[in-house]
């Protein structure tokens, strides 16, 4: 049985300043975005990214990916970035497609993402760590809870990712599922986070807390140490293919900045 959690999040995020279409570029989500995020381990900013800048951006990166839209055969890539993945495997992933198209660049290094990364860090500046394409296909397995800090070769607590699906994913389309909280206590294994022992093990979209549907330009945030993970596509979906973008935050923290003007690098 599903115990999806779209409702709490979305109640829990009711009266936040949310317009679709709205710049972020002077990096000043909501405090109430901020706040869940840091309570919670993952966040949406609904609209981040204007029409334009979104719909350029998803064209141009799905001329990266083996197959075009997911439905036929993967091919060998003509450039360098081997993807990842096959019949077997949860995904494909083509690894840092901003050293390959500007359109990828630009978004990692937009004021928008930038600006957004920082505030959810609290800090004055944040650095890009690395950014990839996922693709999904249909039949392919789950993508088994996981957090992004376990592999990632920093020292550091202040990291998060950016998701971005490039078009529209209901809750069939394999969203991404989070173990809220879990960011708090980052030596805690997946077997033991907080919650009913019969979910402990459960695959993602059984249990955990979501953010679908998504629109176009809706970008999904989760802390380094929070757990997540993505269910297989169900029913009619189509392929998923999603940008993500993840960054860390220089040590000096915030509040020994302000007053003083500040860089995003």
């Amino acid at each position: 049985m599903r115990r999806h959690c779209r409702a709490g999040v979305a109640a829990a995020l009711t009266g936040c300043a949310f317009r679709r279409g709205a710049s972020f570029a002077a990096g000043s989500p909501p405090r109430c975005v901020v706040d869940y995020f840091r309570q919670h381990g993952h966040v949406v900013t609904r609209g981040l990214l204007p029409e334009e800048e979104f719909g350029t951006a998803a064209r141009e990166m799905w001329q990266l990916v083996p197959g075009g839209d997911g439905d036929g055969p993967l091919r060998p890539p003509q450039r360098r970035g081997q993807p990842v993945g096959g019949a077997s495997r949860p995904f494909t992933k083509i690894a840092n497609p901003h050293s390959r198209i500007r359109a990828a660049l630009r978004l990692a290094f937009s004021p928008a993402m930038l600006g957004t990364a920082a505030a959810l860090l609290g800090a004055a500046s944040v650095r890009l760590h690395q950014d990839s394409l996922f693709l999904k296909r249909r039949g392919e397995p789950a993508t088994a809870w996981h957090a992004d800090l376990w592999t990632a070769p920093l020292a550091t607590g202040r990291f998060v990712t950016a998701w971005l699906p490039l078009h529209r994913v209901e809750i069939d389309g394999a969203p991404l599922f989070f173990k809220a909280g879990s960011h708090l206590k980052p030596q805690v294994t997946i077997q033991c986070t907080p919650g009913p022992e019969a979910d402990a093990l459960l695959e993602p979209g059984a249990v955990g807390a979501h953010h679908a549907p998504l629109r176009e330009g809706d970008v999904t945030w989760h802390h380094g140490w929070t757990i997540h993970g993505s269910p297989p596509l169900s029913g009619g979906a189509r392929s998923r293919l999603a940008y993500t973008a993840a960054y860390y935050a220089e040590e000096a923290g915030f509040e020994a900045w302000l007053g003083k003007s500040h860089r995003l690098l």
